[in-house]
C-alpha cells in the first residue's frame, strides 16, 4: 500500500515537471478548491459596480455603499454569492481587505454601511467560483467633513475689541482655517488662523467702521478631511453715541429732560439735536420707553402743523409759543414735547409708526 502511494506521488511530480510549455494553470478558489479544469477556457468575469450615498459625510456620520454584480449582458450572477469590502483610509498605502462581507440578493445587488473617521477609499471584490471569475469594483471615495464651531460677537461698538472663536471635531491641531467676510455681496478670505494643540483658535478684532457685517469660517480640506464652510453670522457694529442707541434702529428719539432737548437718531447716528419744551411740574412728561403709534397733521390749535403721538394724548408737536424755546428750563407744556413748527414739519414725513421714544431723566 505504501509503495503504491509513493508511486502515485512520483507520477504526479513527473507530470508537473514535464508539463508542456503554455499549458493553462489550474485556478484555485478559497480553500484550495479548483475553479476550473486544467486547459479549460477562462471563466467569464462579472462586472462589479459601486457608489456611495452621500459621497461626503460629517464626522461621525454614515454612508451607504451600494453596488451590483452582473455579467457583461446584464444578467444577474447567482444570488447568494459573497462579496467583500476593502478600505484604504487617508494616509494608508494599501487596502485593508475583508473589512466586511455580504451576499448579493436576487437582483445581484448588495450594500454596506460605513462610518469612516477620515477620508476613505473603498472597493468591493468577488473571489470567483466554479462559474465566474474574480472581479473587483472601481474605487469609490467617501469624504469626511470635520465639524467646525464658530462664534462671532453678535454686537459691539465701533473701536471696541472683541474676539472670534472656533474649534474643530475631530481634533486637527496645526490645521489652517479661514475667517471669511462678506463685502459687496461677495465672500472673501479675511483672516487665516491656525488651530492650536486643542484644535481651537481665538482672534481679536477692533472694527474701524460701524455697520452690519457678515462672517463665516471655512476649511479648504486636505488629504484627511473634506472641505466645509459654516453658516454665516451677522455682527452688528454700533456707532458710538451718547445714549448707546444701536444701529439696528433706523429711527429713534431720545428726549432728555435734564437738558430739555430732543435727539433724533438714524441707525445709531445722531441726525438732529433740538431744544424742546417739556411738561411743567403739575403735568410732567412721562419717563420711560414708548413708540410712535399715530401721526396727525393739523392737530389742535397751538400744536403746530403735526403731532406724533406716543403715549395717550401726549406726543411730539409744534407750537404757537416759539419764544418759550429760548428760555431755560423749558417746562411749560401739559406733558408733550414742543418743537419749532419747521422742525416738526421736517420730522413728521420721515418718522414711521413704531419709532421708539425714550424719555430719560
Amino acid at each position: 500500500m505504501k509503495r503504491a502511494f509513493a508511486l502515485s506521488l512520483a507520477v504526479c511530480a513527473l507530470a508537473v515537471l514535464y508539463a508542456p510549455a503554455g499549458a493553462a494553470a489550474l485556478q484555485v478558489g478559497p480553500g484550495g478548491q479548483p475553479l476550473q479544469a486544467p486547459g479549460a477556457d477562462p471563466l467569464p468575469t462579472p462586472t462589479l459596480t459601486l457608489a456611495a450615498t452621500p459621497p461626503i459625510v460629517p464626522f461621525g456620520g454614515s454612508a451607504k455603499l451600494k453596488g451590483t454584480i452582473k455579467d457583461l449582458v446584464g444578467s444577474t450572477v447567482d444570488p447568494g454569492v459573497t462579496v467583500s469590502l476593502a478600505a484604504m483610509p487617508a494616509g494608508a498605502l494599501t487596502f485593508t481587505e475583508g473589512v466586511a462581507t455580504t451576499t448579493i440578493d436576487s437582483k445581484g445587488a448588495f450594500s454596506f454601511t460605513v462610518k469612516p473617521a477620515l477620508n476613505t477609499t473603498y472597493e468591493v471584490s468577488f473571489a470567483g467560483d466554479t462559474t465566474w471569475g474574480a472581479a473587483t469594483s472601481p474605487d469609490v471615495p467617501v469624504g469626511v467633513r470635520p465639524q467646525l464651531t464658530f462664534k462671532a460677537p453678535a454686537s459691539l461698538w465701533q473701536h471696541q475689541q472683541r474676539t472670534f472663536k472656533g474649534s474643530s471635531t475631530p481634533a486637527m491641531p496645526g490645521a489652517s482655517v479661514t475667517i471669511e467676510h462678506k463685502a459687496g455681496g461677495v465672500w472673501k478670505n479675511w483672516r487665516t488662523v491656525t488651530l492650536s494643540a486643542k484644535s481651537s483658535f481665538s482672534s481679536a478684532w477692533k472694527p474701524a467702521d460701524d455697520g452690519i457685517e457678515y462672517f463665516r469660517l471655512s476649511f479648504a480640506g486636505d488629504d484627511s478631511f473634506a472641505a466645509i464652510t459654516t453658516p454665516s453670522q451677522r455682527v452688528i457694529v454700533n456707532h458710538p453715541n451718547k445714549y448707546n442707541i444701536p444701529i439696528t434702529y433706523p429711527h429713534y428719539f431720545v428726549i432728555d429732560h435734564s437738558e430739555f432737548r430732543l435727539y433724533y437718531y438714524e441707525s445709531g447716528h445722531l441726525i438732529k439735536r433740538w431744544d424742546c419744551v417739556l411738561g411743567k411740574p403739575s403735568t410732567p412728561t412721562p419717563m420711560g420707553h414708548f413708540h410712535i403709534y399715530q401721526k396727525q397733521a393739523h392737530p389742535e390749535v397751538g400744536e403746530g402743523p403735526w403731532i406724533l403721538y406716543y403715549y395717550g394724548p401726549i406726543g411730539i408737536h409744534g407750537t404757537n409759543e416759539p419764544w418759550l424755546l429760548k428760555l431755560f428750563p423749558r417746562n411749560f407744556s401739559h406733558g408733550c414735547c414742543r418743537l419749532y413748527n419747521w422742525q416738526i414739519s421736517w420730522l413728521a414725513p420721515r418718522i414711521p409708526i413704531g419709532t421708539p421714544v425714550w424719555n430719560v431723566p
